[in-house]
């Protein structure tokens, strides 16, 4: 288990830091001359691949052995042949062929079919395929706004750090210096400002506002939360990097915790999720009052 949570967290450092090379529809790049990355088209293996095989907005079929791991997000996995790694499906459907051996363990957070395929370490199946289709079909779509918000978001991001670059290492100081108060304050501020919006909830004026609100905040969140990876696996990565990390490790949170919700205790799952995103909020407008405080200097 722990190879695959390391798996998944190179994956979001691939996606932040690769430069694809763009062939028609589809973009892919060979990492080194072992391993493969594609995105946003299909990956077929039809001939014996040694190397790991990593796909995102795109299926993945492999027809013939692959010798290393397998990563999918965003797209489906069809094994019709050996791997001797592990396998990790994030938002996609996995399938694994009737007698295909896998080496290592397979983590599915999506939808799972595996036969009588033979699994070498443990299966995680976070999508059990009995969910209820009322609660799932909730989940579904807001799985989808989620998505699209953080597209809204990350172009607000960008803007964000193009204008405030040279000044970003002093907010970041200025926040983390009283990161609980700041976030205490966000979660003060973010009640007012509800409450004082609220009489313009019938006109568009209440939600372009609040959306824009939610942009600026979870976009100054991502780049704490890109700083924060960067600091733990100690790469010096630029203010655009650290803000696409972030954005993708909040998104991917989200849409897990939201993938939870008809697994257990909805109730439970549900406060979870409404408590991450009220703390990804406060954390961005904390951030906001750092940023006041230091561009008024």
């Amino acid at each position: 288990m722990k190879k695959i949570s390391l798996a998944v967290l190179l994956f979001l450092v691939v996606l932040s830091g690769l430069k694809l090379t763009v062939f028609g529809q589809g973009a892919s790049i060979n990492i080194d001359k072992n391993d493969m990355v594609s995105g946003f088209e299909d990956i077929y293996i039809d001939e014996p691949f040694s190397g790991s095989v990593v796909s995102f907005f795109g299926d993945v079929y492999i027809k013939e052995q692959v010798t290393g791991d397998l990563v999918v997000l965003f797209g489906d996995a069809k094994v019709h042949a050996d791997i001797t790694g592990e396998i990790v499906v994030v938002f996609g459907k996995t399938e694994i062929a009737d007698g295909v051996e896998i080496g290592g363990s397979v983590l599915s957070i999506g939808r799972m079919q595996k036969g009588s395929a033979r699994i070498g370490g443990e299966i995680v199946r976070i999508y059990p395929g009995d969910w209820d289709a009322d609660i799932e079909a909730v989940v579904f779509v807001k799985t989808i706004t989620v998505v699209v918000f953080s597209v809204f978001i990350f172009l607000v991001g960008l803007a964000i750090c193009a204008l405030l670059k040279e000044k970003l290492a002093d907010i970041q100081a200025a926040f983390e210096n009283s990161f609980g108060i700041k976030i205490l304050f966000g979660f003060i501020i973010y009640i007012a400002l509800i409450i004082m919006l609220l009489p313009l909830f019938v006109t568009i004026l209440y939600p372009l506002a609040f959306i824009i609100l939610l942009a600026i905040a979870e976009g100054l969140s991502a780049i704490f939360f890109g700083r924060i990876i960067s600091a733990v696996l100690k790469a010096k990565y630029g203010i655009y990097i650290q803000f696409t990390t972030g954005l993708i490790t909040i998104t991917l949170i989200k849409v897990l915790l939201l993938s939870m919700i008809p697994y257990g205790s909805t109730v439970f799952n549900i406060s979870l999720y409404l408590l991450f995103e009220l703390f990804v909020i406060c954390l961005g407008i904390g951030f906001i009052i750092s940023m006041k405080k230091v561009l008024g200097k």
